[in-house]
């Protein structure tokens, strides 16, 4: 369902790029999940985004979905956690040293985390505020390479790299 999901919304992504200055990152990752010592969840997502009236900013979609990891042991028992998030994030670079730029982000954020564990744990949704920071690196082409760290929120961060295409 998370890879139907997933391919869905690259497609759709993808058309809505038709016009200059819209752009589309692919991106993997990871999810610390600091909740019951659980490993790390590698991740996989896309965000697409369009610039606004003001200079350097820009207007972020993102969807992110867990692909493996996320095990936690407790005294009652095993478990997993898989966490999907959607974002609305309003984003701003500066540019730093030649083609290396910081970006900082923030937004609002939904996300359904799935519990396959003991009882007593719960799947759960909330939504929220979101931000986070990172940097990147433009390479001759027309790509950009950016890393990023993400709150999803208080208990998990993502960790995030991606290829930025502009179309």
């Amino acid at each position: 369902m998370k890879k139907i999901a997933l391919a869905s919304i690259l497609a759709l992504l993808s058309g809505l790029t038709q016009a200059a200055e819209h752009y589309i990152v692919p991106r993997i990752g990871f999810m610390d999940i600091q909740i019951n010592q659980a490993s790390l969840l590698t991740s996989a997502g896309v965000y697409a985004g369009y610039p606004v009236l003001i200079p350097n900013f820009t207007a972020e979609a993102e969807f992110v979905t867990g692909l493996s990891g996320g095990d936690y042991s407790t005294q009652t028992g095993n478990g997993s956690y898989s966490v999907t998030t959607f974002g609305m994030y309003g984003t701003y670079r500066l540019g730093l040293v030649g083609d290396l730029f910081a970006k900082a982000r923030v937004g609002g954020l939904f996300e359904y985390v799935q519990n396959d564990g003991p009882l007593g744990f719960r799947d759960s949704s909330r939504a929220g505020l979101s931000g986070g920071l990172g940097l990147g690196y433009a390479v001759p082409g027309g790509v950009t390479v950016e890393f990023d760290a993400v709150i999803v929120e208080q208990d998990i961060i993502f960790y995030g790299l991606g290829g930025h295409f502009q179309f």
